[in-house]
C-alpha cells in the first residue's frame, strides 16, 4: 500500500515538530546567519581627494596653545632704531590725519579667491578711529613671536554708522566717508581660510595697505606709560604698499591711538636682524615758573 505522505513531507513534519519541541523545552533552535543584499546604487559614491584638496590640507595650519607658545623665542634680532622722529600733537589730530589717506588709494586684496575673500562678520575684529583709545585685550610678547602677532589694516567703511539705521542715513554715511579705521586681529585664530587662521582680507574688504604689529610687553624703562609702546611692519602681502609715505601714515595712527612708542620696520626688513625706526610724541615744553614781581624798599 502506497504512503499517504511523501518522503518530502515527512521530512518537512519532522522538523516541524523538533522545532516546537525545542522551544518548549527552553532551548531556542541554531538560526542562520541573515544576508540582505542592498541596491550599491543608493550608497553615495565616495570621492578621492583632489591634489587640490591634498594642497590645502597640507597648508593648513594648527594654532598652538599659548602656553606652549610662549616658550617658543622670538628668530629676529632687533637692534637699537636707527633715527627717532618725534611727532608733535597737531600731527596726531582726528583731522590731520584723515587727510594723510586722501591721496593714499584702496585697493582689494591680492590674491584673495576661495574662503580667503572677505565676509562680515567671519572674523572677530577690533577697530579703532585716529585719537580713539588703544585696542583692549590683546597679547603682549617682543616682535617676531608668530603666535602673538596681529594683523593691521587701515580701511575705509563710509556706512558703519548708517547701516544701523533703517532705512541706512545717506547723510551719516557722507559724514564719516572721509574718516579712516584701523581693524587689528591676531593671526594665530582658526578661521575659514585657506590656511585655518586669519589672514588681512579678513579684516577688510578694501584697505589703504597692510601690516604686522606686536605689542610690546611692559619694561622698566615704560613702566610709567599704561599702554606702552607697539612694533609694526608694512609687510602685507595681501596689501602690500610701495610707498614709504605710507610708513609715517602708519606711525602717526599708531601714536594717535595712545601708544607712546611706535618701532616701525622698514619696508625692506622684516625678519632676522631688524632696525627699527622709532616714532615718538614730541615732548611737551616745560612750563618756565613766573617772573617774580620788583620788590621795592
Amino acid at each position: 500500500m502506497m504512503s499517504l505522505i511523501s518522503q518530502a513531507s515527512r521530512q518537512q513534519f519532522v522538523q516541524q515538530n523538533f522545532s516546537a519541541c525545542m522551544r518548549m523545552q527552553g532551548v531556542q533552535p541554531p538560526t542562520m546567519p541573515r544576508v540582505v543584499v542592498r541596491d550599491q546604487r543608493s550608497l553615495k559614491q565616495i570621492k578621492r581627494p583632489s591634489k587640490r584638496n591634498l594642497e590645502q590640507l597640507a597648508n593648513m595650519i594648527k594654532p598652538p596653545k599659548l602656553a606652549d607658545a610662549r616658550k617658543i623665542p622670538s628668530t629676529s634680532n632687533v637692534l637699537p632704531p636707527s633715527k627717532i622722529i618725534y611727532i608733535s600733537e597737531e600731527e596726531l589730530s582726528k583731522s590731520a590725519i584723515s587727510k594723510l589717506f586722501d591721496e593714499t588709494p584702496l585697493q582689494f586684496p591680492v590674491g584673495a579667491s576661495g574662503r580667503d575673500k572677505y565676509e562680515p562678520g567671519q572674523v572677530k575684529i577690533q577697530i579703532r578711529k585716529p585719537g580713539d583709545e588703544p585696542f583692549k585685550y590683546v597679547k603682549r610678547s617682543e616682535y617676531d613671536r608668530r603666535s602673538f602677532k596681529y594683523l593691521w589694516v587701515p580701511f575705509k567703511d563710509p556706512f558703519a554708522k548708517a547701516r544701523f539705521y533703517s532705512p541706512p542715513d545717506e547723510d551719516i554715511a557722507n559724514d564719516i566717508n572721509d574718516e579712516p579705521l584701523m581693524g587689528i586681529a591676531r593671526e594665530m585664530t582658526p578661521a575659514k581660510s585657506e590656511r585655518g587662521i586669519v589672514c588681512h582680507p579678513k579684516i577688510a574688504k578694501l584697505g589703504y595697505f597692510g601690516g604686522e604689529v606686536w605689542f610690546l610687553p611692559q619694561t622698566e624703562k615704560n613702566k610709567g606709560n599704561k599702554y606702552g609702546a607697539v612694533h609694526i611692519n608694512l609687510n602685507s602681502g595681501r596689501f602690500p604698499t610701495k610707498d614709504d609715505k605710507n610708513l609715517y601714515i602708519a606711525a602717526k595712527f599708531w601714536l594717535s591711538l595712545g601708544y607712546y612708542k611706535v618701532f616701525v620696520t622698514p619696508r625692506d626688513q622684516r625678519y632676522g636682524e631688524v632696525t627699527p625706526i622709532l616714532f615718538m610724541k614730541e615732548p611737551k615744553a616745560e612750563a618756565k615758573p613766573n617772573a617774580k614781581p620788583f620788590e621795592f624798599v
